[in-house]
């Protein structure tokens, strides 16, 4: 599932900045102290972070935002993310980051 949701570390970020949006896949803590991605009784951990899929983020962006935002992308995001920027979750995580850090 790693691949398809966000990092941890990209999860605190968003959890952070405000994200809302209920997602199906959570990071969250286990009672050994490591982190797991969850997409079931996510609501009983006590320190978790939400996950989102590629799809959960792009509901979140507007057409106008993401036009906006990929005409930058080379100044923005490293080679890797702006290849992938479409079918990377980190790399649309970062999007709605970077706009939301932009109001």
């Amino acid at each position: 599932m790693e691949k398809h949701c966000v990092s941890l570390e990209i999860a605190k970020q968003l959890k952070e900045a405000g994200w809302k949006k209920e997602t199906e896949f959570w990071w969250v803590e286990c009672s050994d102290k490591s982190w797991a991605i969850n997409n079931t009784f996510a609501q009983n951990y006590k320190n978790k972070y939400p996950s989102p899929l590629a799809t959960e983020i792009l509901e979140e962006l507007t057409n106008d935002q993401i036009s906006e935002y990929t005409e930058k992308a080379d100044s923005i995001l490293d080679w890797d993310d702006t290849v992938n920027v479409f079918r990377s979750a980190n790399a649309l995580a970062k999007m709605w980051l970077c706009l939301k850090k932009k109001g």
